[in-house]
């Protein structure tokens, strides 16, 4: 289960609409149903912006079933944040089996847990952007504390702070090599090959630490993404549902911390909240 840690909070705006889109989850990312106006199904994606052509500016052919579908940017130079205040993403729950896109929330904290949700600014750009930081930390469940950071190990000995980009298109979670590399070679010196295996809880999490902005210090959430968060059991075996950042691949929070997460992108306060959904 993938845990917040809030640390402070911001009151959200209140708005007259609420609207909500079903996704599903898909190879080619998360996709909404159509509408009745709507004559196709529809590639919700934060990462691109177009303000002066329609939201259905491209098409694309699906990885998986050879449909035809659309792309709809949402990000906050998009011809969608122009028109709405806000819009909130929300993961599969037990009263909703899908993720829900809400346009325009009434009240954004009362879909998430004890009615809080934690902003921070959101950075200029056609992506949904904001500051994090980054690094590995024990377990919570690993009762052994068995493993732990060496002191020689410098880039795993301190958080490092990134441009982090919200994605609903990717699957993995996109970050620093050294993390990779270090979660490989844990799991394979424990032998961690499915997930009842008794050594998973000795591998470390992962914790992004998400900051006000640019220029502050201050922490308003932590995202922690535990072994059974970033890893993937199949019949055909094992997936690290994590991968390292490139020239091409800015580090991302995508899908699959998007299933534990409720996520708000505030249009008008330019701002971005986090939250632990109902």
């Amino acid at each position: 289960m993938k845990i917040i840690f809030i640390v402070s909070a911001l009151r959200c705006v209140r708005s007259t609409i609420n609207q909500a889109r079903e996704l599903i989850e898909t190879p080619d990312g998360l996709v909404s149903r159509p509408r009745e106006s709507e004559n196709s199904s529809i590639v919700i994606n934060s990462e691109i912006s177009h303000r002066y052509i329609s939201p259905f500016f491209s098409s694309l052919r699906s990885i998986s079933s050879n449909q035809l579908l659309h792309t709809f940017p949402i990000g906050p130079e998009s011809e969608y944040a122009s028109l709405a205040n806000s819009t909130m993403i929300l993961p599969p729950s037990e009263a909703y089996g899908f993720f829900r896109m809400i346009d325009n929330p009434i009240d954004p904290a009362t879909l998430c847990q004890e009615g809080i949700i934690s902003m921070a600014d959101m950075i200029s750009g056609p992506s949904v952007g904001f500051i994090a930081g980054v690094g590995l930390i024990p377990n919570l469940h690993d009762t052994d504390q068995s493993w732990a950071i060496s002191e020689e190990d410098d880039s795993a000995a301190h958080e490092q702070v990134y441009l982090f980009e919200l994605s609903t298109v990717d699957s993995f979670d996109y970050v620093p090599e050294w993390i990779v590399g270090r979660l490989l070679a844990e799991i394979a010196r424990l032998g961690v090959d499915t997930a009842d295996d008794e050594n998973i809880n000795q591998l470390p999490s992962i914790q992004y630490t998400i900051y006000r902005s640019t220029e502050s210090h201050e922490v308003v959430a932590r995202i922690i993404s535990e072994p059974g968060d970033y890893l993937s059991f199949t019949p055909d075996g094992r997936r690290l549902m994590v991968r390292p950042d490139s020239l091409l691949q800015r580090p991302k929070l995508g899908i699959n911390t998007l299933k534990h997460i409720g996520v708000l992108i505030d249009y008008q306060r330019h701002q971005i909240g986090f939250c632990e959904p109902l």
